[in-house]
């Protein structure tokens, strides 16, 4: 069971690998793919976000890279936007040889004709979330076109992963572990979050578009939207997957991802810290109970767990 970890910080590197961290992900900014094709145009999911997700550059990565392999640790980079048209493809395919010669080892991309580019520059291809793997004909589909690892979607249960593993066993697997849920479906995702950047998601907000209550109902719509918020601000913030840890691992999915390229270093620290510590509880537990009752709970019982206001994968919480 590996845990692969958001990296937007050099500094971090040593207190990353002290606390568990298996395998990273980065992402790069490039002042001169946003003059070329305009700032709405994405490298990776986060390009919006400029360096507060994506602090250093194209070339920044050769250095990292060298850092992490010292450390004998894998280096994966996000090129994972929704979409690129013919000449933005174009340029990916430059960063790509670029990323090769650096020694990178692993691209998540949600564009299946790039995996052969991908290969070419010794580095694996891997499925991002944006690929929208949810059935067995795609993972078979997408392991064909070459990708050597699928990352499953956040809107997956551990049943429905383990009917596609179980249907197409080649491909790695990974699959999501803690922070920043999704209330929708990270394939239509466009990387635009909150309502500063005008996101649809956000816009379409639960108490505005689904319910304006009814006759004699007082302040109905308003009750229901606070608590549409409160289940939604929960697992976007706080989502985890601690407790299906066994289960994931039971199943053949290999890798555990931590989200949060936006999110505060030292949260992530903590987040690999209580992963390593509860992959090593599952490997002593004969049973998913004896997991269950020995694992250490994230963040504040009361409000989060409890509650189940924030799991990836509450089949497990709520068996």
């Amino acid at each position: 069971m590996k845990i692969l970890t958001p990296f937007n910080d050099i500094k971090y590197l040593e207190q990353f690998l002290d606390a568990g961290a298996d395998e990273f992900y980065i992402g790069f900014f490039s002042d001169e793919w946003k003059q070329r094709f305009g700032r709405y145009s994405d490298i990776n999911r986060l390009t919006l976000f400029k360096e507060t997700a994506n602090r250093y550059t194209l070339e920044d990565m050769a250095e990292i890279t060298r850092q992490v392999h010292a450390a004998d640790r894998p280096l994966y980079v996000t090129l994972n936007a929704p979409g690129y048209h013919r000449e933005e493809l174009a340029q990916l395919a430059e960063y790509i040889r670029t990323l090769g010669s650096f020694g990178v080892d692993g691209i998540i991309t949600g564009i299946p004709e790039m995996t052969d580019l991908i290969h070419r520059n010794g580095m694996k291809a891997i499925a991002s979330t944006m690929c929208g793997i949810q059935n067995a004909d795609l993972a078979g589909w997408y392991r064909d076109v070459g990708m050597d690892r699928i990352i499953f979607p956040r809107e997956l249960a551990t049943h429905e992963m383990y009917s596609i593993i179980q249907a197409v066993p080649e491909p790695e697997y990974e699959a999501f572990l803690m922070r920043n849920g999704c209330r929708y479906q990270d394939a239509n995702c466009l990387g635009l979050h909150g309502g500063t950047h005008g996101a649809l998601c956000y816009s379409l907000r639960f108490g505005d578009t689904v319910c304006h209550g009814r006759p004699g109902s007082g302040d109905f719509s308003a009750r229901l939207e606070q608590a549409h918020d409160t289940f939604c601000h929960s697992f976007h913030e706080f989502a985890c997957g601690q407790c299906a840890i066994y289960r994931l691992n039971r199943i053949g999915v290999g890798t555990f991802k931590i989200v949060g390229r936006l999110d505060d270093p030292d949260e992530i620290l903590q987040d690999v810290a209580l992963t390593k510590k509860n992959i090593e509880i599952a490997a002593r537990c004969e049973s998913e109970e004896d997991y269950l009752h020995a694992m250490t709970l994230a963040g504040d019982f009361e409000q989060y767990c409890r509650y189940g206001l924030s799991c990836y994968y509450p089949e497990v919480r709520w068996q």
